[in-house]
């Protein structure tokens, strides 16, 4: 089945960090748009606050964004200088977010890990979450954080378009508590092709 014999399909998940789920690999033949998220305001560490917590070393590099993930940082700014309804709900206008490049190494990391073992889920094969990512990347002690994926959107614009489209996934884009971002994307021939990951923190 071709990726144009497909219906579109937007799927949304929306969990707090104590709850798992674990999605199976997705064949070739599901490759329609897709996108998923999930928010937490949860401490990353689960300590109370002023407790000093030990942390292991970064396992990742900081990477600088490329033009893609830089086009869609911009266009999710974009997107929050104005109010709008997210299905029912209503946002008003929120500050521009800054890129992280500790978000950006943990959404580049899912992006390509989704790509590489085909599956589509906030969940690694090994059952990490975007919360795990985070912390591995050297991005700790957060207060508020949230991820929105995708596959199958070719370009920034059709992927922040979809989210956007997506209640859930316009309330992360929105949410004033988030400060900064980090966006990994990844291409292959495989499948949806193109693999979209967007990290939001505060610190």
């Amino acid at each position: 089945m071709s990726d144009h014999a497909c219906p579109r399909r937007l799927t949304l998940l929306t969990l707090m960090l104590t709850t798992f789920a674990l999605l199976a690999p997705l064949a070739a033949a599901q490759a329609a748009p897709i996108t998923e998220r999930m928010t937490s305001t949860k401490s990353a560490s689960g300590a109370k606050k002023g407790t000093p917590v030990k942390s292991p070393k970064p396992k990742y590099p900081r990477p600088t964004a490329t033009a893609w993930e830089k086009q869609v940082v911009a266009l999710t700014n974009q997107a929050r200088r104005t109010p709008r309804m997210c299905g029912k709900q209503r946002f008003s206008k929120a500050g521009p977010l800054t890129i992280n490049p500790l978000l950006t190494a943990a959404a580049r990391s899912h992006s390509a890990d989704m790509s590489k073992r085909h599956y589509f889920s906030h969940f690694s094969l090994t059952g990490k979450s975007p919360w795990d990512r985070m912390n591995a990347a050297g991005y700790r002690n957060w207060t508020n954080a949230g991820e929105n994926i995708a596959a199958g959107q070719s370009s920034p614009a059709a992927v922040v378009k979809a989210w956007l489209r997506s209640p859930g996934h316009c309330a992360n884009i929105m949410n004033r508590r988030f400060t900064e971002i980090g966006v990994g994307q990844v291409s292959a021939t495989h499948s949806y092709r193109y693999w979209w990951t967007q990290d939001f923190g505060r610190r």
